[in-house]
């Protein structure tokens, strides 16, 4: 069984909170209670009769102090009913904040960080708040943590450039391991309210804000030489690509490149098997970052009149990623290998949609230039994967 009156007492406390008796009071005759025959059949097992017992001592102490109600039938407890008049008692008995306590320090938290980027997050807060919602799950309990939410927060929305996920940690938050510990919540809040783009992989969604975990680089093969300080590099003497770091990417200072197309790819798989004749192929990673855009801006720059392809999944994930290739880097590339006759092609190794699939493709094809292949996608409930077409 393995459930102590304590842990009954907890979810008691959770349901009062989520009730309007912790708000405004009421005049109904409401219930906060926890029905033992719905959650807890294991109570009544004739094995579990020691557990049981001790159970039952607790409640009645509990009950002692007034805190519960207990609902017994021949001595067997029925369900358990919480008394709201004693809730901050059983808070402090607890050693637990209570809802009121945990919104009054976050409110007066969050002034110092009025437009400083989240203010969408500050709102909704103040929000649900008003509106007697709760914010539990928001923020950390503990107060240090949501400083150290905010503060990162409201740190990433000002970068302009790549940080390592320890440098910014220590540099932010004063030492190097703390951004772990509240990373969590970092992804939550970013899904929620800074970004329409739900990548599955939390290290594209920190890369859009400029953390990262490892150091970035980037991948590229083709024809042509790069100029790297006094070191020149042939493109060709790489047959599986040429692999720069992001410090060396800042400084090619020299381009010379003699195909006639630049293609990003998004699976590494994808890129090592690609041979496309007479094209630039460049390795992208899921979600492009500062080193890979500007790579790519200084390439434009200077090759404005080459044909610019991406290929990726045809899925929402993969038209987003176009999507935002596009609008951060102002270079007008094209899809490459995701259309309508790619799915029909590889009908057999698509994948069925999703209900989020449906959503974000839905918001997607309205303004993408791949609205008919989102069509055809969600008329057919499919979706494909890149390394399932042939190259």
């Amino acid at each position: 069984m393995k459930v102590k009156a304590e842990n009954i007492l907890i979810s008691l406390l959770k349901k009062y909170e989520r009730s309007v008796l912790s708000r405004k009071g009421s005049t109904r005759n409401l219930h906060i209670r926890f029905d033992m025959e719905q959650k807890m059949k294991d109570y009544y097992h004739y094995e579990n009769f020691k557990e049981a017992r001790l159970l039952e001592e607790e409640a009645e102490f509990y009950e002692s102090k007034g805190w519960i109600t207990v609902r017994r039938n021949d001595g067997v407890i029925q369900y358990i009913d919480l008394n709201p008049d004693k809730a901050e008692e059983i808070y402090s008995f607890l050693n637990l904040k209570s809802v009121r306590s945990y919104e009054t320090e976050v409110l007066s938290l969050m002034d110092a960080y009025e437009g400083k980027g989240i203010d969408p997050l500050l709102t909704e807060i103040r929000r649900r708040i008003s509106e007697g919602k709760s914010i539990r799950g928001i923020l950390p309990e503990e107060e240090n943590a949501q400083k150290m939410v905010l503060q990162s927060l409201s740190a990433m929305m000002e970068l302009k450039e790549d940080r390592l996920e320890r440098v910014f940690s220590a540099e932010v938050l004063g030492n190097s391991k703390s951004f772990e510990k509240i990373r969590s919540y970092i992804i939550r809040i970013l899904k929620e309210y800074f970004t329409a783009e739900e990548e599955e992989q939390e290290e594209d969604l920190l890369a859009q804000f400029h953390i990262l975990r490892n150091p970035a680089h980037v991948i590229v093969k083709g024809h042509g030489s790069l100029r790297i300080g006094s070191s020149i590099l042939e493109l060709e003497d790489f047959r599986e690509g040429l692999t720069v770091s992001s410090a060396d990417i800042s400084e090619v200072c020299d381009l010379n490149l003699s195909d006639d197309a630049v293609l990003t790819i998004e699976n590494l798989t994808s890129f090592y098997q690609c041979q496309r004749k007479n094209t630039l192929m460049i390795y992208l990673g899921g979600y492009h970052n500062t080193v890979r855009r500007e790579f790519l801006r200084k390439i434009y720059s200077r090759y404005p009149e080459k044909e610019y392809l991406h290929f990726g999944d045809i899925d929402a994930g993969g038209f987003y990623i176009l999507e935002h290739l596009k609008e951060k880097t102002g270079i007008p590339f094209e899809p490459y290998l995701m259309s309508v006759k790619e799915l029909k092609a590889c009908a057999s190794h698509c994948l069925p949609l999703s209900e989020n699939d449906r959503r974000r493709l839905e918001s997607l094809k309205q303004n993408s230039a791949c609205s008919e292949v989102i069509e055809y996608m969600l008329e057919h409930n499919v979706k494909l994967e890149q390394e399932q077409i042939p190259l």
